[in-house]
């Protein structure tokens, strides 16, 4: 009986001894696999910070893409509208030296036409006062007892063109003849029917203009 329980109380302390072992190496386990989990948990999160870096690098890189892309759109831009401006500035200076040069043209059209109509007006006057044999504009011709100027002839003659020649290059209408007359008291007294309206009136703008300045 005594041997008998003695071995009971042997199996019963290996038992124990072996459900402890097992408790104690079930305890490393757990251990070892909370630590392995806390590795893996480790290196995860590590692999995730890693590709939370590398994301940001990425999208940091793309936003610098995209920002060199719009500052070289912007300097290509500008670029653009100097050349425009540029092109519009040149365009403005040949369209504005076209039209100077037309001016200019235009001008010396003008002043050829102009030097050409008083050639040609001081032609007209020098063959009438040749006919009339007058020298000059304010040539005093004598005939027997009666004298009188190229203006006084013209006025006689109705002739109106002759009359703005003579004013135009330089005939005085306060010249008078032997009669005491003015061209215009000439036009006046030989202004019946008003056919010499015009020439009366021609020489009374001249006659008060000269009026005027004299005074």
């Amino acid at each position: 009986m005594a041997q008998a329980g003695e071995e009971q109380r042997k199996a019963e302390a290996a038992a124990a001894l072996e459900k402890q072992r097992r408790e104690e190496e079930e305890e490393r386990r757990q251990v070892e696999s909370a630590a392995e989990a806390k590795r893996q948990q480790e290196a995860e999160q590590r692999q995730q910070a890693v590709e939370a870096e590398r994301q940001l690098r990425e999208r940091e890189a793309e936003e610098r893409r995209r920002a060199s892309e719009a500052e070289q759109q912007r300097l290509i831009e500008e670029q653009l509208v100097r050349e425009d401006e540029e092109r519009r500035q040149l365009a403005e200076a040949e369209e504005e030296r076209r039209r100077q040069e037309e001016v200019a043209e235009q001008r010396r059209r003008d002043e050829e036409s102009e030097a050409a109509e008083e050639q040609n007006a001081k032609q007209r006057l020098e063959d009438w006062l040749k006919q009339e044999k007058f020298s000059g504009v304010n040539d005093k011709r004598k005939t027997m007892m009666k004298s009188k100027f190229p203006l006084h002839s013209a006025v006689k003659r109705k002739d109106a063109e002759t009359i703005q020649l003579l004013l135009r290059f330089g005939a005085d209408p306060a010249n008078k003849d032997s009669n005491g007359l003015t061209p215009k008291a000439l036009a006046e007294k030989s202004n019946r029917d008003g056919s010499m309206d015009a020439i009366v009136q021609s020489l009374a703008k001249v006659s008060f203009k000269g009026c005027a300045g004299g005074a």
